[in-house]
Protein backbone atom coordinates (compact mmCIF):
# COMPACT_ATOMS: atom_id res chain seq x y z
CA UNK A 1 0.00 0.00 0.00
CA UNK A 2 2.66 2.04 0.89
CA UNK A 3 4.89 1.97 -2.64
CA UNK A 4 1.42 2.72 -4.24
CA UNK A 5 0.95 5.82 -2.65
CA UNK A 6 4.50 6.92 -2.98
CA UNK A 7 4.58 6.03 -6.60
CA UNK A 8 0.95 8.32 -7.04
CA UNK A 9 2.51 10.75 -4.76
CA UNK A 10 5.88 11.03 -7.39
CA UNK A 11 3.26 11.25 -10.91
CA UNK A 12 0.96 13.91 -8.99
CA UNK A 13 4.73 15.66 -8.44
CA UNK A 14 4.48 16.75 -11.99
CA UNK A 15 5.36 20.20 -12.87
CA UNK A 16 2.62 21.12 -15.12
CA UNK A 17 -0.34 19.74 -12.82
CA UNK A 18 0.99 21.57 -10.11
CA UNK A 19 1.55 24.34 -11.46
CA UNK A 20 -1.75 24.73 -13.51
CA UNK A 21 -3.13 24.42 -10.06
CA UNK A 22 -1.40 27.05 -8.38
CA UNK A 23 -2.88 29.17 -11.44
CA UNK A 24 -6.21 27.77 -10.49
CA UNK A 25 -6.09 28.93 -6.60
CA UNK A 26 -5.07 32.10 -8.15
CA UNK A 27 -7.95 32.61 -10.27
CA UNK A 28 -10.23 31.76 -7.74
CA UNK A 29 -9.02 34.24 -5.24
CA UNK A 30 -9.25 37.21 -7.43
CA UNK A 31 -13.16 35.83 -9.20
CA UNK A 32 -14.28 36.08 -5.13
CA UNK A 33 -11.97 38.79 -4.31
CA UNK A 34 -10.35 37.20 -1.86
CA UNK A 35 -7.35 39.17 -0.90
CA UNK A 36 -6.79 39.15 3.07
CA UNK A 37 -5.29 36.17 4.56
CA UNK A 38 -7.72 36.24 7.51
CA UNK A 39 -10.07 34.78 5.05
CA UNK A 40 -8.29 32.12 3.91
CA UNK A 41 -8.08 28.42 5.74
CA UNK A 42 -6.82 24.98 5.40
CA UNK A 43 -8.48 21.90 7.09
CA UNK A 44 -7.61 18.42 7.27
CA UNK A 45 -8.01 15.39 9.47
CA UNK A 46 -5.41 13.92 11.58
CA UNK A 47 -5.31 10.49 13.73
CA UNK A 48 -3.75 10.41 16.70
CA UNK A 49 -3.13 7.37 18.46
CA UNK A 50 -3.72 7.67 22.69
CA UNK A 51 -0.64 6.08 24.06
CA UNK A 52 1.73 7.47 21.50
CA UNK A 53 5.21 8.14 22.93
CA UNK A 54 7.91 9.64 21.18
CA UNK A 55 10.26 6.97 22.31
CA UNK A 56 8.89 4.25 21.99
CA UNK A 57 10.64 1.28 23.45
CA UNK A 58 11.51 -1.92 20.84
CA UNK A 59 11.97 -5.24 21.92
CA UNK A 60 14.12 -8.32 19.49
CA UNK A 61 13.82 -11.74 19.79
CA UNK A 62 16.01 -13.85 18.03
CA UNK A 63 19.39 -15.69 17.77
CA UNK A 64 20.30 -13.54 14.44
CA UNK A 65 19.74 -10.37 13.32
CA UNK A 66 17.41 -11.57 10.44
CA UNK A 67 15.07 -12.80 12.76
CA UNK A 68 15.66 -9.92 14.98
CA UNK A 69 14.66 -7.94 11.72
CA UNK A 70 11.45 -9.96 11.83
CA UNK A 71 10.30 -10.69 15.27
CA UNK A 72 10.56 -7.27 16.66
CA UNK A 73 8.30 -5.27 19.14
CA UNK A 74 7.04 -1.67 19.30
CA UNK A 75 5.63 -0.90 22.65
CA UNK A 76 3.54 1.96 23.38
CA UNK A 77 2.75 3.07 26.91
CA UNK A 78 -0.61 2.84 26.84
CA UNK A 79 -3.82 2.64 24.65
CA UNK A 80 -3.53 2.28 20.59
CA UNK A 81 -6.54 3.94 20.11
CA UNK A 82 -7.08 6.73 17.64
CA UNK A 83 -8.93 10.11 17.81
CA UNK A 84 -9.33 11.71 14.83
CA UNK A 85 -8.78 15.09 15.02
CA UNK A 86 -9.56 17.81 12.26
CA UNK A 87 -7.65 20.94 12.81
CA UNK A 88 -8.12 24.16 10.76
CA UNK A 89 -5.80 27.07 10.42
CA UNK A 90 -5.99 30.50 8.94
CA UNK A 91 -3.14 32.00 5.96
CA UNK A 92 -3.31 35.26 8.91
CA UNK A 93 -1.18 32.82 11.16
CA UNK A 94 -4.43 32.13 13.41
CA UNK A 95 -6.23 28.50 13.98
CA UNK A 96 -9.59 27.65 15.42
CA UNK A 97 -10.31 25.31 17.75
CA UNK A 98 -10.19 21.43 16.92
CA UNK A 99 -12.43 19.30 16.24
CA UNK A 100 -12.31 16.11 17.45
CA UNK A 101 -14.20 12.55 16.47
CA UNK A 102 -13.91 9.68 19.13
CA UNK A 103 -14.71 5.89 18.16
CA UNK A 104 -17.77 4.76 19.30
CA UNK A 105 -21.72 6.00 19.53
CA UNK A 106 -22.30 7.36 22.53
CA UNK A 107 -21.33 10.71 24.26
CA UNK A 108 -19.70 10.79 27.37
CA UNK A 109 -20.37 13.12 30.42
CA UNK A 110 -16.75 13.58 31.37
CA UNK A 111 -15.46 14.83 28.10
CA UNK A 112 -17.78 17.95 28.47
CA UNK A 113 -16.96 18.21 32.20
CA UNK A 114 -13.31 18.01 31.50
CA UNK A 115 -13.77 20.72 29.15
CA UNK A 116 -16.14 23.67 31.39
CA UNK A 117 -13.12 23.02 34.21
CA UNK A 118 -9.99 23.65 31.46
CA UNK A 119 -9.75 26.87 29.97
CA UNK A 120 -7.43 25.72 27.02
CA UNK A 121 -10.50 23.06 25.92
CA UNK A 122 -12.48 26.19 25.42
CA UNK A 123 -14.62 25.62 21.65
CA UNK A 124 -13.40 22.00 21.05
CA UNK A 125 -16.43 19.88 19.45
CA UNK A 126 -16.81 16.74 19.87
CA UNK A 127 -18.32 14.16 18.13
CA UNK A 128 -18.28 10.14 17.16
CA UNK A 129 -18.43 7.71 14.62
CA UNK A 130 -18.23 4.00 14.54
CA UNK A 131 -15.04 3.84 13.15
CA UNK A 132 -13.88 6.87 14.39
CA UNK A 133 -12.62 8.79 11.54
CA UNK A 134 -14.87 11.57 9.61
CA UNK A 135 -18.15 10.55 7.53
CA UNK A 136 -20.57 12.14 5.18
CA UNK A 137 -23.06 13.32 8.43
CA UNK A 138 -20.02 14.58 10.45
CA UNK A 139 -18.21 16.63 7.36
CA UNK A 140 -21.36 18.42 7.38
CA UNK A 141 -20.87 19.01 11.17
CA UNK A 142 -17.19 20.15 10.27
CA UNK A 143 -18.18 22.94 7.73
CA UNK A 144 -21.09 24.23 10.40
CA UNK A 145 -18.15 24.37 12.92
CA UNK A 146 -15.95 25.82 10.96
CA UNK A 147 -18.69 28.20 9.94
CA UNK A 148 -19.13 29.29 13.20
CA UNK A 149 -15.83 29.97 14.19
CA UNK A 150 -15.11 32.57 10.85
CA UNK A 151 -18.36 34.00 10.88
CA UNK A 152 -17.59 36.65 12.86
CA UNK A 153 -14.75 37.82 9.69
CA UNK A 154 -17.25 38.26 7.00
CA UNK A 155 -21.21 38.95 8.22
CA UNK A 156 -22.50 42.43 9.30
CA UNK A 157 -24.48 43.81 12.23
CA UNK A 158 -27.60 42.12 10.87
CA UNK A 159 -26.04 38.62 10.25
CA UNK A 160 -25.56 39.00 7.06
CA UNK A 161 -22.46 37.49 4.70
CA UNK A 162 -20.83 40.33 3.02
CA UNK A 163 -17.66 38.33 1.73
CA UNK A 164 -16.03 35.16 0.44
CA UNK A 165 -13.75 32.82 2.70
CA UNK A 166 -11.49 30.39 1.18
CA UNK A 167 -11.45 26.82 2.42
CA UNK A 168 -8.71 24.42 1.21
CA UNK A 169 -9.19 20.78 1.86
CA UNK A 170 -7.92 17.16 0.51
CA UNK A 171 -10.96 15.46 -1.65
CA UNK A 172 -12.05 13.12 0.33
CA UNK A 173 -15.52 11.91 -0.18
CA UNK A 174 -17.13 13.42 3.05
CA UNK A 175 -15.94 16.85 1.88
CA UNK A 176 -17.80 16.25 -1.72
CA UNK A 177 -21.25 15.72 -0.36
CA UNK A 178 -24.38 17.49 -1.58
CA UNK A 179 -25.04 19.02 1.79
CA UNK A 180 -21.62 19.67 2.51
CA UNK A 181 -20.92 21.88 -0.96
CA UNK A 182 -24.55 23.47 -0.53
CA UNK A 183 -24.09 24.89 3.20
CA UNK A 184 -20.47 26.09 2.10
CA UNK A 185 -22.30 27.96 -1.33
CA UNK A 186 -24.90 29.22 1.15
CA UNK A 187 -22.48 30.43 3.51
CA UNK A 188 -20.05 32.23 0.81
CA UNK A 189 -17.74 29.22 1.41
CA UNK A 190 -15.42 28.98 -1.15
CA UNK A 191 -14.43 25.10 -1.21
CA UNK A 192 -10.91 24.62 -3.02
CA UNK A 193 -9.60 20.82 -3.24
CA UNK A 194 -6.05 20.23 -3.52
CA UNK A 195 -4.36 17.70 -6.41
CA UNK A 196 -4.78 13.91 -5.63
CA UNK A 197 -1.65 13.34 -3.56
CA UNK A 198 -0.07 16.51 -3.18
CA UNK A 199 -0.77 17.84 0.58
CA UNK A 200 2.65 16.60 1.32
CA UNK A 201 3.89 19.87 -1.17
CA UNK A 202 1.07 22.09 -0.90
CA UNK A 203 -1.63 21.65 2.27
CA UNK A 204 0.09 23.81 5.20
CA UNK A 205 -1.32 21.61 7.98
CA UNK A 206 1.16 18.94 6.31
CA UNK A 207 4.09 20.66 5.68
CA UNK A 208 4.57 22.71 9.01
CA UNK A 209 1.54 21.71 11.80
CA UNK A 210 1.11 17.95 12.03
CA UNK A 211 4.79 16.55 12.00
CA UNK A 212 5.76 18.97 15.62
CA UNK A 213 2.40 18.32 16.68
CA UNK A 214 3.52 14.08 16.58
CA UNK A 215 6.22 15.17 18.00
CA UNK A 216 5.47 17.29 21.50
CA UNK A 217 2.39 14.74 22.41
CA UNK A 218 4.81 12.12 22.32
CA UNK A 219 6.87 13.95 24.45
CA UNK A 220 3.61 14.68 26.89
CA UNK A 221 3.14 10.95 26.96
CA UNK A 222 6.59 10.51 27.67
CA UNK A 223 6.40 12.81 30.49
CA UNK A 224 3.06 11.79 31.77
CA UNK A 225 3.78 7.93 32.29
CA UNK A 226 7.69 8.70 34.03
CA UNK A 227 5.34 9.77 37.01
CA UNK A 228 3.81 6.51 37.12
CA UNK A 229 0.54 6.42 34.73
CA UNK A 230 -0.47 3.04 32.71
CA UNK A 231 -1.03 4.68 29.94
CA UNK A 232 -3.29 7.12 28.30
CA UNK A 233 -6.62 7.00 28.38
CA UNK A 234 -9.44 9.79 26.45
CA UNK A 235 -9.61 11.79 29.47
CA UNK A 236 -5.99 12.42 29.92
CA UNK A 237 -5.79 12.45 26.09
CA UNK A 238 -7.88 15.96 26.79
CA UNK A 239 -5.08 16.93 29.67
CA UNK A 240 -2.05 16.13 27.25
CA UNK A 241 -3.09 17.03 23.34
CA UNK A 242 -4.27 20.70 24.20
CA UNK A 243 -0.15 20.95 25.83
CA UNK A 244 1.19 19.72 23.03
CA UNK A 245 -0.95 22.01 20.50
CA UNK A 246 0.16 25.17 21.89
CA UNK A 247 3.74 24.28 21.53
CA UNK A 248 2.62 22.70 17.87
CA UNK A 249 0.63 25.45 16.56
CA UNK A 250 2.61 28.95 17.09
CA UNK A 251 2.66 31.58 14.20
CA UNK A 252 6.26 29.73 12.33
CA UNK A 253 4.61 26.85 11.84
CA UNK A 254 1.71 28.05 10.51
CA UNK A 255 3.89 30.01 8.47
CA UNK A 256 4.09 26.88 6.81
CA UNK A 257 1.68 28.58 4.28
CA UNK A 258 4.73 29.99 2.54
CA UNK A 259 6.09 27.08 2.47
CA UNK A 260 3.60 25.65 0.20
CA UNK A 261 3.33 28.96 -2.08
CA UNK A 262 0.48 30.10 -1.55
CA UNK A 263 0.77 32.72 0.85
CA UNK A 264 2.74 34.82 -0.36
CA UNK A 265 1.68 33.74 -3.76
CA UNK A 266 5.33 31.96 -4.58
CA UNK A 267 4.46 28.74 -7.06
CA UNK A 268 8.56 28.50 -7.22
CA UNK A 269 8.77 27.55 -4.36
CA UNK A 270 7.21 24.41 -4.65
CA UNK A 271 7.70 24.03 -7.95
CA UNK A 272 12.06 24.31 -7.81
CA UNK A 273 11.46 21.27 -5.25
CA UNK A 274 10.13 18.79 -7.47
CA UNK A 275 11.78 15.89 -9.27
CA UNK A 276 10.92 16.87 -13.16
CA UNK A 277 11.12 20.32 -12.91
CA UNK A 278 14.29 20.35 -14.88
CA UNK A 279 12.74 17.90 -17.31
CA UNK A 280 9.54 19.46 -17.72
CA UNK A 281 10.74 23.90 -17.34
CA UNK A 282 9.85 24.15 -21.27
CA UNK A 283 6.05 22.80 -20.99
CA UNK A 284 3.82 25.42 -21.76
CA UNK A 285 1.25 26.44 -18.91
CA UNK A 286 -1.55 26.11 -21.02
CA UNK A 287 -1.13 22.33 -20.85
CA UNK A 288 -4.43 20.00 -21.57
CA UNK A 289 -4.85 19.80 -18.07
CA UNK A 290 -5.83 23.53 -17.23
CA UNK A 291 -8.64 22.55 -19.13
CA UNK A 292 -10.21 19.94 -16.53
CA UNK A 293 -8.95 21.07 -13.51
CA UNK A 294 -8.00 24.77 -13.60
CA UNK A 295 -11.49 26.41 -15.15
CA UNK A 296 -12.75 28.86 -12.25
CA UNK A 297 -15.97 27.14 -11.13
CA UNK A 298 -19.48 29.20 -12.09
CA UNK A 299 -21.67 29.77 -8.83
CA UNK A 300 -24.63 27.25 -9.09
CA UNK A 301 -27.25 28.85 -9.39
CA UNK A 302 -30.28 25.49 -9.53
CA UNK A 303 -30.23 22.35 -7.65
CA UNK A 304 -29.01 20.99 -10.49
CA UNK A 305 -26.36 23.29 -11.09
CA UNK A 306 -25.11 22.48 -7.60
CA UNK A 307 -25.06 18.57 -8.21
CA UNK A 308 -23.01 19.40 -11.73
CA UNK A 309 -20.37 21.20 -9.54
CA UNK A 310 -20.24 18.45 -7.33
CA UNK A 311 -19.82 15.90 -10.19
CA UNK A 312 -17.27 18.07 -11.92
CA UNK A 313 -15.13 18.36 -8.44
CA UNK A 314 -15.65 14.21 -7.96
CA UNK A 315 -14.37 13.68 -11.70
CA UNK A 316 -11.58 15.84 -11.61
CA UNK A 317 -9.81 13.47 -9.20
CA UNK A 318 -8.72 10.43 -9.55
CA UNK A 319 -9.52 7.72 -7.88
CA UNK A 320 -9.67 8.33 -3.88
CA UNK A 321 -6.60 7.46 -1.56
CA UNK A 322 -7.05 8.21 2.17
CA UNK A 323 -4.30 9.72 2.85
CA UNK A 324 -4.92 10.32 6.40
CA UNK A 325 -4.62 6.58 7.35
CA UNK A 326 -0.94 6.12 5.99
Amino acid sequence: MSRQLDCQRAWNDDPVIIHDWFKFFRSVRDKYSIKHSKFIHNFDEKGVMLGLAASARVIVSGKNSRERSKNRTVLQPGSRELVSVIETIGADGSFLPPFLIWKGQQHQEAWYQITEQDERLRGYTYATSTNGWTDDSLGLHYIEHYDKYTQHLVEDAEGNVQSYRMLLMDNHSSHLTWQFIQYALSRKIVLVALPPHSTHKLQPLDVGCFGPLEHYYGVEVDNFCRYGHAGVNKEYFMKLYPVARAKAFTRKTICSWKATGLLPYNPTAVLKTLPRAEASAGLETDHSIANTTCRTPKTPRTVEDLESLRNQIAESTTERTDERRE
